[in-house]
């Protein structure tokens, strides 16, 4: 093992200064690139929540939820990995997406368990993540707000 990592060294030194190879002897090169297999999340496709028409009384309830199941599929499937979701925060709530509307929010969970934005989390099932999002309201949201809302984030992968 000596020899080998020695001889790989004299071919790494080689190729900065002069080395005198002798007759019978030869240079060992040793190369080669690391890559991260990809992991696919929904099918290399936007996740798209739509809550559609919903009314405030419906939100402040708590009524209005979506459960979407979210496919993540690595190419490396041997390997363990975590999922991030990044975006912005509602005010000091770690777990709740903001919208473009203020005081309105979207609070996301996997089973039953908050999804911390911006922080690793390992999902129950590793064939994805069943992601739960609700409305949710603060006490920063005018009741006459209405119109069309948005809110994004991503979400990514990592080997653990």
């Amino acid at each position: 093992m000596k020899t080998l990592f020695s001889l790989f060294f004299v071919s790494i030194v080689g190729s900065a200064s002069a080395v005198t190879i002798q007759p019978n002897e030869f240079l060992i090169q040793a190369h080669g690139v690391i890559v991260v297999p990809p992991c696919h999340i929904n099918n290399d496709t936007t996740v798209d929540i739509d809550f559609g028409n919903v009314g405030y009384k419906s939100i402040h309830a708590g009524n209005i939820n979506i459960s979407t199941w979210v496919p993540v599929y690595c190419e490396d499937n041997e390997a363990a990995y975590s999922l991030k979701i990044t975006g912005s925060a509602l005010s000091d709530k770690s777990n709740i997406l903001e919208t473009s509307i203020k005081g309105l929010g979207i609070a996301l969970s996997q089973a039953d368990n908050d999804i911390v934005l911006n922080e690793l989390f390992v999902s129950s099932d590793d064939r994805g993540v069943q992601l739960d999002a609700k409305l949710l309201l603060t006490e920063e949201f005018d009741t006459s707000s209405e119109g069309l809302f948005t809110a994004h984030a991503t979400m990514t992968t990592q080997y653990d």
